[in-house]
């Protein structure tokens, strides 16, 4: 039954971030204007996401906890987010996701999440990554000001 709710809310948990990163994508979005080409460097989503990766290979060579691995990745969002664009952000909090799954909860090396508490996490890790990104990053500066 532990792992029914468990599952249950992860499920909502997950709904509730993407939810959150498509209201947070299209709001940022300016109008009348093609965003990829003005806004955001595909350079720079492509050396965000590369940095993530490097930064989650040297915590699993170290062999760091899930736990802690998490917060560094998690810190490693928000610096990656801070003054760039919200694309960037989401882009490196979806990677830190992906490599938090296949790096750092079990079973390593595969997608596969067996304890309902490990999901619960990457739920919960995906969820505050993605609202710290959209809160540091230039455009969510900019609308809370």
């Amino acid at each position: 039954m532990i792992g029914f709710a468990a599952g249950i809310a992860t499920g909502c948990l997950i709904g509730v971030s993407g939810t959150f990163l498509l209201i947070l994508l299209s709001s940022s979005l300016p109008r009348g204007q093609k965003y990829w080409q003005s806004e955001v460097s595909l350079r720079e989503i492509a050396l965000a996401a590369l940095t993530v990766l490097a930064v989650a290979g040297l915590a699993h060579g170290l062999h760091v906890h899930k736990a802690g691995a998490l917060l560094i990745l998690l810190l490693t969002v928000l610096l990656l987010s801070r003054g760039r664009s919200i694309v960037t952000g989401l882009a490196s909090a979806a990677v830190a996701a992906i490599a938090a799954a296949l790096l750092f909860l079990p079973p390593v090396g595969s997608f596969r999440i067996t304890h309902p508490q490990d999901r619960l996490a990457l739920a919960i890790f995906l969820l505050i990554s993605v609202v710290a990104a959209g809160l540091v990053s230039s455009r969510g500066a900019q609308k809370s000001v």
